[in-house]
């Protein structure tokens, strides 16, 4: 599962802070990233605050930073 930084927060889905961690969703996300993905002509994904766990939210895969 891979963990993120995120690095601008104005685009994601749900409230996130910057310079929080978040992690990527590897559960069924019913399409929504890939919807935001289409409306908004950039990357989004799915995340989670806190690893493996729900609620999913998504974030453009610009606005994060990947960590180990």
């Amino acid at each position: 599962m891979k963990k993120y930084k995120v690095i601008r927060n104005k685009r994601a889905a749900s409230p996130v802070n910057v310079g929080q961690t978040v992690y990527e969703y590897t559960s069924y996300d019913y399409g929504c990233a890939s919807d935001d993905t289409d409306i908004h002509g950039i990357e989004y994904i799915s995340v989670t605050k806190e690893a493996g766990k729900d609620p999913f939210l998504t974030i453009p895969l610009e606005d994060l930073d990947e960590s180990e």
